[in-house]
Formats: structure tokens, C-alpha cells, sequence
């Protein structure tokens, strides 16, 4: 015999494998009586206790008076158990007791006058999901017992074999499964991180919200968040820190609404908040207001005060959606719609974002198969040295000339192209149409300028970026000096050390680099002097007032626009200018 192991609060004396031989088995059972039989009455009481010190509450749902009170005698014959039990005799009276007092499990007779077998269980279930049945019958059918067991009882007991150990033992087994189903339950319907509802517990509850909604005739809203810049502080701060924050954002968007309501986590940076019997438009906003003003204050990570915000976009039943999806889609609109206008506010769903959104899905769709399509074209425009009148270099512009003949220029196209993902495939499209584009300029010109490509955030953030343009260059054999590339101030300006690498690679290339849109932010000046870069282009919002403006006039080298720009431009030094 082995020696005995605690499994719970039950020992394991011995093991017997598969098939085990009648003889050994008789032995080995013999043994484990005697063994039971040696043990104090204090711990052979132990062994009939794997469920809690304090008695579980028990509600008992069964016509007969006799077998009610026959269940309570066995469960009182329980030594340390102390168990509390209430009666029902039908369905309805179980449902009351259910809604007005707790209980750890339930033994239901599933042949009751109300409802009969499957039935029966189905009804008590519905109305206490998280409470363990266990059904007691008259039948010894299999057949009849699986029933049982399919309308979620946990386990059923032929009325004939019902003993105090045995009746014990299930209710204690029962408990335990069901925990177990919680526990498995509350995985599959949360976020592991933030421990918030996920994407499927929120699409489930909205769903039975619209059910009430419509049945009250009441209002539903939907909030769509999505942090500011989050991506800048993981990528600055890490990864650990960025779950850090998310934990704390979604405890403060707990505190920042009604018990009644379910905030969800929705994956990375994005999560939503579901309201349920609002009285007007005005308790949204009241609402929408407090989250906002829940991140006011600075959030802790590696010991410092870290700044973040959220933009918020609210649809509302009916107006803005009779379905889940429909919901959903009108917040996410009115979300982007939010981050437009500058971040940190929200924004209510309207019919013009609902137009917006229609055409944003309809170019989303064209634009993923322009490039298999052949729709992409480059247009050339000239950058003038000012002092010689040369054309310098020629920057390629792309555009979208699509089957109906209609052209679209960047700014209609390019944020769509981040979103979707695909902006970085258009890149790489373009400098390898560029790297085609050189000879026939070489065969035009003679010597021919430099072409001028804009490099989108995605290819910076791209780590084989420098390397996977050495073999385009390499393939159609053209020098990296025969390019420029022009990176927004605020693409550099993301994560400037990160940047700052990639562009080091390029310039090992021979590619000139150029830091477009530049003077937008006044920080950006101090960083300069760690960026390999040749040449800035000012921003246009720079030259509106420079006679006047001594910051602007400070900041402005040059901008091309009417003649007094370009006087100041040449006054003050500037080589080139375009448009």
C-alpha cells in the first residue's frame, strides 16, 4: 500500500491501473476500510467535508413532502456540515426563493406539475445560472438522466440510491464543477489584461440591452474610445508600461460610470462603454464628460507623471443603429470624427458622419486592390534653386486615378492607407516605380535631378526598411544619391530616437533626407542636431505672416508663394522652393 496523499480534504490510499483484477481490488478495498475505520471521528468527518467550514444554503424543489423532508434528514445526518435548507414544491415558488434569498446549490425533482424533465431543469436554470443543480428522480433511465444533465443540471441521482455520503458528495462535487465553469466562463468573456467584459460579452449584453430597449421603448448608448497617442508612449516606455497604463485607464473608466453600465475592453488601446436606461441625450454627455475628466490626472508609470487622453465617440439607440454591428460602427465613426477635430472630446454619431462613413468603407474597399489594378500613378513636380533658376530635384507626387477616370490627390487617400495598413506596400510601390522612373529622366535630362519620394510613419516603422531599399536600388541598379526622402516633422517627431537610427541607415545609402512640414512644433528645432539630415521644408503655416510674425520669421527659411514671400525667402537665404 502507498503511502496515503491529501487530495482536497480527501486522502488517496492506493492507486489500481486498467484492468485491474478482481482479488487485488477486493484487497486493496479492504484496506482502505480498515484505514477509514482507524481514523478519529474527527477526521473521518474531514474526509465527508470537500466543500466549505460554513454550511451551504440549499434550496430543495420538490412536491412531495415527504421527499423534501427526506433529503433534509440526510443532509442533518452530516457531521461538520451544518447545512441550511428551504423548500419550494413547483417551479414558480423555486423562482421566487431564487430571487429573494442566496443559495450554494439546488436539488430539484425534474418531474414537478409545472414542468416535466428538460423543462423543468431549462426553467430553473434560466433563472439561477450561477447555481449549481442537482436533480433526485424516481427514474434509473440513462437516457432520461442525460436529459437532465443536457438542460445543465450537474448531476443526477436515482431516488433509490440516495445516501447522506452520496448526496453530500455530489452537492460537493457539484459546487466545485460549477466554479470551475465560472472561472472558465469569465476567461473566455474578459480581457486578460484589464479584466474588463471583451468584445463577446459586450456584443452579447448590447444585444439583450436593444431586447429591453426596444420592449421599454428606452434609450441605449454606445461609447467608442480610443487613447491619444498611445502608441508614442509604448514604443517610448515599453510594452510593460503600456499594459500598465491600460490596467489604469480601464480602472478609472470603471469609476467613471454607473454600476449598471459594461465597460469593455476591446483589444490594445481601444475600449467601449455600453449604457443602459438613460433619460436623454444629457446623461451621456454628463457621462462622456466624466470619463474625460477622469484622465486629467497624470498616470504613473516608471515613477513620472505620464499625460494621456481619449477620444470618444457616442451613438445612440435608435436614432444611430437598431443592431449591435450598426451601434458599434456609428460610435467608431463619430470616434474618428473625434480625433479630427483635436482629440480629447467626443462626438456624437450624425447623418454626415453616416454619409462620411459610407464613402470611407467604399474607398477602404477600391483602395486595397488599386495596386493589383494598376490605379497608382506619379506625377512630377519641379523643385527651383532660387539663386540659378535650376530645377534641383523633382519630387514624386502619387495619386489615385481610378476605372471612372476620377484622380485623387494624398489628403484624400493617405490616412485611410495608415489605417488600413496597407500604406506601407503603396511605399515600397513607390520607390520602385521611382527607381524605374530614374533612367527615362536620365535619357530626358541628361543629368538628370534628384527624385523625391515621401517615406509614410509605417515604413519608418518597418526595421528591414533600409535594407529592403538597398535591393530595390540594387535591382534596378540606381545610386541611393539619385533620391531624396522626405519624412514629416511628425513622424520624426514620434519617437525621435527610433527615428533617428532608421534614418542613419538610409543616408549610409547615399539618400538624401529631408524633414517635411517642418516648424509645426517648436520642440522639434532642439532635435535637429541628431537627425543626418540635408535639407528642411518649411510648413505654409509659417510664411501666412512672417512680416510680422518674429516666431514665424524666426523659424522660416523659406517658403515659394507670392513675391513677397519669395523676396523674404532669397533675403533670407533659402536654396530652393516648390509648388
Amino acid at each position: 500500500m502507498s503511502t496515503p496523499k491529501a487530495v482536497g480534504s480527501l486522502d488517496v490510499v492506493n492507486v489500481i491501473s486498467k484492468p485491474w483484477d478482481n482479488n487485488q481490488l477486493e484487497t486493496v478495498l479492504s484496506d482502505a476500510i480498515e484505514e477509514y475505520q482507524s481514523r478519529s471521528d474527527a477526521e473521518r468527518i474531514s474526509l465527508l467535508s470537500p466543500i466549505t467550514e460554513v454550511g451551504p444554503a440549499i434550496l430543495i424543489v420538490n412536491a412531495e413532502q415527504d421527499s423534501r423532508a427526506h433529503q433534509r434528514s440526510l443532509l442533518a445526518t452530516v457531521e461538520g456540515a451544518a447545512y441550511t435548507c428551504r423548500s419550494a414544491d413547483s417551479i414558480a415558488q423555486a423562482i421566487e426563493s431564487i430571487e429573494a434569498d442566496s443559495y450554494d446549490a439546488i436539488l430539484i425533482d425534474p418531474q414537478l406539475a409545472d414542468a416535466r424533465g428538460y423543462h423543468a431543469i431549462a426553467s430553473v436554470h434560466a433563472a439561477a445560472s450561477d447555481i449549481p443543480l442537482i436533480a433526485i428522480g424516481a427514474s434509473d433511465d440513462d437516457e432520461f438522466a442525460v436529459s437532465v444533465v443536457q438542460a445543465r443540471a450537474q448531476d443526477y441521482i436515482p431516488r433509490f440510491v440516495l445516501s447522506a455520503p452520496a448526496l453530500h458528495r455530489a452537492i460537493g462535487y457539484a459546487i466545485e464543477r460549477k466554479r470551475t465553469e465560472q472561472k472558465l466562463t469569465h476567461l473566455a468573456h474578459h480581457d486578460p489584461l484589464t479584466q474588463l467584459a471583451n468584445r463577446s460579452l459586450l456584443d452579447e449584453r448590447l444585444e439583450q440591452a436593444l431586447i429591453r430597449a426596444r420592449r421599454r421603448n428606452s434609450m441605449v448608448a454606445v461609447f467608442y474610445l480610443d487613447l491619444d497617442r498611445f502608441k508614442s508612449i509604448n514604443d517610448t516606455l515599453g510594452h510593460h508600461c503600456g499594459d500598465t497604463l491600460l490596467a489604469d485607464v480601464a480602472r478609472r473608466l470603471v469609476g467613471s460610470v454607473r454600476e449598471s453600465d459594461t465597460v469593455a475592453g476591446l483589444g490594445g488601446d481601444e475600449f467601449a462603454i455600453l449604457l443602459e436606461e438613460l433619460h436623454g441625450a444629457n446623461e451621456a454627455t454628463r457621462l462622456a464628460q466624466r470619463v474625460l475628466n477622469s484622465f486629467a490626472t497624470p498616470f504613473r508609470l516608471r515613477g513620472q507623471g505620464i499625460n494621456a487622453t481619449t477620444s470618444i465617440g457616442i451613438a445612440v439607440y435608435p436614432e444611430n443603429g437598431e443592431t449591435p454591428t450598426a451601434l458599434l460602427k456609428s460610435a467608431v465613426s463619430a470616434m474618428y470624427r473625434a480625433k479630427e477635430i483635436g482629440r480629447n472630446n467626443y462626438q456624437y454619431f450624425s447623418n454626415e458622419l453616416h454619409q462620411k462613413a459610407v464613402r470611407r468603407f467604399e474607398l477602404e474597399t477600391s483602395l486595397g486592390n488599386a495596386i493589383k489594378k494598376r490605379q497608382f500613378t506619379l506625377y512630377l513636380q519641379p523643385q527651383l534653386g532660387l539663386q540659378v533658376g535650376n530645377i534641383e530635384c523633382v519630387e514624386a507626387l502619387l495619386r489615385w486615378r481610378r476605372d471612372d477616370g476620377s484622380v485623387y490627390y494624398p489628403d484624400e487617400f493617405l490616412e485611410i492607407l495608415d489605417e488600413t495598413g496597407i500604406s506601407a506596400e503603396v511605399g515600397y510601390w513607390t520607390v520602385e516605380q521611382a527607381s524605374l522612373l530614374w533612367p527615362r529622366l536620365v535619357d530626358e535630362f541628361g543629368a538628370a535631378p534628384r527624385i523625391a519620394i515621401n517615406i509614410s510613419p509605417r515604413l519608418l516603422d518597418d526595421p528591414h526598411f533600409a535594407t529592403s531599399v538597398n535591393a530595390i536600388f540594387d535591382k534596378h541598379d540606381v545610386k541611393g544619391s539619385n533620391f531624396e526622402f522626405e519624412v514629416s516633422e511628425k513622424s520624426v517627431m514620434a519617437d525621435p530616437e527610433r527615428v533617428s537610427e532608421m534614418l542613419t541607415h538610409l543616408s549610409q545609402l547615399g539618400i538624401v533626407l529631408t524633414i517635411d512640414n517642418f516648424g509645426t512644433s517648436y520642440s522639434s528645432v532642439s532635435y535637429l542636431p541628431r537627425f543626418p539630415v540635408q535639407r528642411l521644408k518649411l510648413d505654409s503655416s509659417l510664411m501666412a505672416d512672417v512680416e510680422h510674425d518674429s516666431d514665424a520669421r524666426a523659424m522660416a527659411a523659406a517658403l515659394l508663394g507670392d513675391d513677397q514671400q519669395l523676396r523674404f525667402a532669397v533675403e533670407h537665404g533659402c536654396a530652393s522652393a516648390q509648388g
